[in-house]
């Protein structure tokens, strides 16, 4: 159940996260070709890095290499309170320099968020190798709900609403982390 939580978070969690970045940035590049187009490159970009970079964090010591999904949370609520004003100051900049300025503020959140599913199924596998499969369905079934409910609460509730949902999600896989660390120590 844990595992399941886990990748379902994570799922979900991304979705809410790319998203309210191509809603909120179409504005700020002029149109939402340039905001798909940039914001995609630059996540699935990154998040190839962060995937990348997840075979140096030590699963084994437990504590500080357990928190990469509180870098996601850290990073989500720095760009929900921080992007305003930064776009405000620099919405008279040309449209290379608003496109780089996305590309700054996309890729640390998108490199961790990188980390969290080659994790996780480092994590699952110590428990049982037979659930892995399973955790890519989870994952897929709960990103495609995450597409689709995001655009939702975006339009209804707002783009900050989806980044808190987001939020929520990498506190959740918080959780299930140390649960997945602990379940996975114990059959180890």
């Amino acid at each position: 159940l844990s595992a399941i939580g886990y990748f379902a978070s994570i799922g979900l969690g991304f979705m809410m996260v790319q998203v309210p970045f191509m809603q909120r940035f179409s504005v700020y590049l002029g149109h939402p070709t340039y905001a798909v187009v940039v914001t995609l490159f630059s996540m699935i970009l990154m998040t190839g890095v962060g995937s990348f970079l997840s075979d140096r964090i030590n699963l084994e010591r437990g504590g500080k290499s357990l928190s990469y999904a509180g870098l996601v949370v850290l990073g989500l609520l720095l760009v929900r309170f921080g992007v305003g004003p930064l776009s405000d100051a620099t919405i008279q900049s040309g449209l290379f320099t608003r496109c780089l300025i996305v590309v700054a503020i996309v890729s640390p959140v998108s490199v961790a968020l990188g980390l969290c599913f080659p994790l996780g199924m480092r994590l699952v596998t110590k428990i049982s190798d037979d659930a892995t499969p399973w955790m890519w369905a989870v994952n897929g079934a709960f990103g495609v709900l995450g597409a689709v409910s995001a655009v939702g609460v975006s339009m209804w509730m707002g783009i900050g609403t989806s980044l808190d949902c987001a939020c929520l999600c990498y506190l959740v896989v918080l959780l299930f982390t140390r649960r997945l660390h602990s379940a996975g120590s114990s059959a180890a």
